[in-house]
């Protein structure tokens, strides 16, 4: 009988715990990334879930042409709670010539919460891409 006790009362905090961290649970890290003519870039966020209201972000953008223009990287947003629209972060941008390759970490916040997020890439006056993760 006392061993059913025990595992009865671990099966309780079991429950609790998940109760208590549904969120935690669903986290998870996502990438978009895409691919434009003279740029390909990615985002990374972790431990992201539907109405996180701050994220750490990590981008990366590829300037994979010799044409004298820049590969631009933004992380783009939309927001939760009945919030419409899409956000559209500032673009930061690899100067450094075919080749090259520029990393920036940063974060966000948003009162509402974030649904979605994605990346979109360019050249400065070129083609552009986006993804959703």
């Amino acid at each position: 009988m006392r061993f059913i006790g025990k595992a009865l009362g671990a099966s309780a905090a079991a429950l609790v715990l998940t109760a208590i961290l549904p969120a935690t649970a669903n986290a998870a890290t996502v990438q978009p990334s895409c691919s434009a003519t003279g740029a390909n870039g990615s985002l990374r966020v972790e431990n992201f879930h539907s109405g996180v209201k701050k994220i750490n972000v990590s981008m990366t953008v590829y300037d994979s042409l010799a044409d004298g223009k820049s590969a631009k990287i933004r992380l783009i947003t939309q927001p939760g709670n009945g919030g419409e629209g899409v956000k559209y972060w500032p673009y930061h941008t690899n100067s450094g010539g075919k080749g090259t390759f520029k990393t920036w970490k940063t974060s966000a916040t948003e009162n509402q919460g974030f649904t979605k997020i994605g990346v979109m890439v360019t050249r400065a006056g070129g083609t552009y891409c986006s993804d959703w993760a």
